[in-house]
């Protein structure tokens, strides 16, 4: 199953569809003009958000800045970094744990990642005291995207996008590039990825992540939020390129073999931020791939991130 984002709004109306255990507000992203609230196509992003939905892919929005209020976006510094936010529908009203569904076991997935693809974290902030909370652990200064990714009772699903600067900006941005065996390491587990033929734009391609530990398969692959897998991809320098595959693969994968079907939609670089569970423990493997439009040629594509 594909998760994917796509920029909408500037002509988008407003729904004041209301959500179940809400109060209105006085100062919400509502009474902001639509423009500030989203950023694209609000039709063709629209479409696509009807179109999306089934039991293969859901295409979501991306909404960008005054849909989430932060206590404290000022003045972050690196080290344990703990966010404090209220949420907002379309109709400005505010959402509490009863407006949203719970998607893969959580109500919301938060995901944090900075500007160069480096320090990559998937979260679960929890609702206390009227606001969402989640404490991250920022190790390196730089500008940030935080990513909230919801499934409102009355509303379509969405990504709301807000940048965050810890600290100082980013020192040096040194991307990460494709290796040749589209690997990674996370202690002595290895992830290799297999592609079912090229990457092209716009076409599903099957992506097998083959784990093993000292070169043996792992054979204890359990389940992480009700899935054997969970895939983030994100284009570099473009901060609403970002999609969330799960697994094809349902039954307990023994060989370390997981696989899914990703539709890129834009020509590029992307790094894929792979996570399984294995031996309790959560592992994030991100490998770095580039994607050619179709009939373009299958090499790789050094210093393009467009």
């Amino acid at each position: 199953m594909q998760y994917r984002v796509v920029a909408i709004a500037s002509v988008l109306v407003l729904i004041g569809a209301g959500c179940a255990g809400s109060t209105p507000t006085s100062d919400v992203p509502g009474k902001v003009p639509v423009a500030q609230q989203m950023g694209g196509n609000a039709a063709a992003g629209a479409a696509e958000a009807d179109a999306g939905h089934g039991a293969d892919a859901e295409h979501l929005a991306v909404a960008a800045g005054s849909r989430i209020a932060l206590d404290n976006k000022s003045g972050l510094k690196p080290g344990d970094v703990a966010l404090r936010f209220k949420l907002y529908g379309l109709d400005g009203h505010e959402f509490g744990p009863n407006d949203l569904k719970i998607t893969h076991e959580k109500k919301m997935h938060f995901l944090l990642v900075r500007d160069d693809m480096t320090g990559f974290q998937h979260l679960h902030p929890e609702y206390a005291d009227g606001k969402w909370t989640v404490s991250a652990k920022v190790s390196e200064a730089g500008q940030y995207q935080m990513y909230v990714d919801i499934e409102p009772e009355e509303e379509k699903p969405v990504v709301l996008r807000v940048p965050l600067a810890i600290g100082s900006p980013t020192p040096s941005k040194a991307f990460p590039e494709p290796n040749a065996d589209r690997s990674a390491m996370n202690g002595n587990y290895r992830a290799a990825l297999a592609i079912d033929g090229a990457l092209r734009t716009n076409q599903e391609t099957r992506l097998t992540f083959a784990l093993t530990e000292e070169g043996k398969p792992v054979a204890d692959i359990d389940p992480y939020l009700g899935a054997f897998g969970h895939v983030v991809l994100l284009r570099h320098n473009d901060v609403d390129d970002f999609f969330h595959v799960h697994p094809v693969t349902e039954s307990k994968p023994t060989d370390g073999r997981v696989e899914f079907d990703a539709t890129f939609p834009s020509k590029g670089r992307y790094t894929l931020y792979a996570q399984f569970k294995i031996k309790g423990e959560v592992r994030t493997l991100p490998i770095t791939v580039d994607v050619n439009d179709v009939g373009g040629s299958g090499g790789a594509m050094p210093g393009s991130h467009n």
